[in-house]
């Protein structure tokens, strides 16, 4: 829990600490929920209340998308027809403003998000301005996973509040799918206009300027070493897209109730060797980190030393079989038995 706790605290503000053991935060308990909320909400402010807000600012070298840039008290709906451009529109919008996303700036939708996590964002987003986040600029993205009716809700949520506020910053980020009319793009069709985003090169210097410690890794084959080498894989094109982003650019990723946050210690990323690369190609954002590609070589063949891997098991039958063996005993994986090399 106090792990949980410590994570949660920086994802309002990456400096933000708990108080040491020695400080009780009790909170008193009754059945009046407003209550206890607002007991949590004292308590946090006076762990990250007199932080420094000052955002992290977004430079981009390269050519900025006039379209993407977000009025003061004006919708933006920015819509693609490719959702591996997501984003890339993401950041083409916070490009814009000037800073870079933080965690909590930033709702991407899924199909378990429920009425209660837009709701409160849009709160956020409207509420802003009089909390002290007057400049910062809020995002929903992926819009169109969520079910009907909480798109439908969504749309009267910001109409309303767009009726009683002019003071934000709230781009929506919508995918059109199979030319498909979508609800969201249809009720604020006065506001919406298609981007693709910063182009590949943009994105590229933007990631490996801030993440120089992150590495992705792949190769033409299998058996180059990257498993070897960084002991880290994924598989997952879609969903591992939006999740690299989200660890990397926000620095946070939330599922229900578990939260990662990212590690300030050195990350490599593994890509597995697919038919022409098709897994690697399905992930641009790997494409914008410090790249490292294995080439063949018979040189650099790593063979693990385990056992029970899959090259051993082979290596062992080959052995047996050259040795005119495998009718005469078994080939038995452990013991004293040494792994080929």
């Amino acid at each position: 829990m106090p792990r949980l706790c410590r994570t949660l605290v920086k994802f309002v503000n990456n400096n933000a600490e708990l108080p040491s053991r020695e400080v009780c935060l009790s909170i008193s308990c009754d059945n009046n929920d407003s209550h206890v909320l607002n007991e949590i909400g004292k308590k946090l402010h006076a762990t990250v209340g007199k932080l420094s807000k000052t955002p992290c600012v977004l430079r981009v070298k390269g050519k900025l998308i006039i379209a993407d840039i977000v009025d003061r008290g004006k919708l933006c709906v920015a819509s693609c027809d490719d959702k591996l451009c997501v984003l890339n529109i993401i950041m083409s919008l916070y490009a814009n403003h000037g800073s870079f996303p933080e965690p909590w700036q930033v709702l991407i939708c899924k199909k378990s998000t429920m009425i209660e996590e837009h709701n409160i964002f849009i709160k956020r987003c409207f509420f802003a301005a009089k909390n002290g986040y007057k400049e910062k600029l809020f995002c929903i993205t992926n819009l169109e996973l969520l079910e009907f009716e909480l798109q439908l809700d969504l749309v009267e949520s910001i109409r309303s509040m767009r009726e009683k506020y002019n003071d934000y910053f709230l781009p929506l980020v919508c995918c059109r799918e199979s030319s498909f009319h979508h609800h969201i793009l249809d009720q604020f069709s006065q506001d919406v206009h298609s981007t693709n985003g910063l182009n590949a090169e943009t994105m590229k210097t933007i990631y490996r300027d801030l993440y120089n410690n992150v590495v992705c890794v792949s190769s033409d084959l299998s058996r180059q070493g990257k498993t070897e080498w960084i002991k880290q894989a994924t598989d997952n094109p879609n969903e591992s897209n939006m999740f690299l982003f989200e660890l990397l650019s926000l620095g946070f990723v939330s599922s229900n109730v578990d939260v990662v946050s990212f590690p300030q210690n050195p990350v490599f990323i593994e890509v597995s060797s697919t038919f022409q690369q098709k897994l690697l190609n399905s992930l641009p954002i790997t494409g914008y980190l410090i790249k490292e590609h294995l080439s063949w070589d018979i040189d650099r063949l790593n063979i693990s030393i385990e056992l029970y891997s899959p090259i051993q098991i082979v290596c062992n039958y080959l052995d047996a079989y050259e040795m005119h063996e495998l009718d005469v005993k078994d080939i038995v994986l452990h013991g004293q038995l040494k792994p080929i090399q």
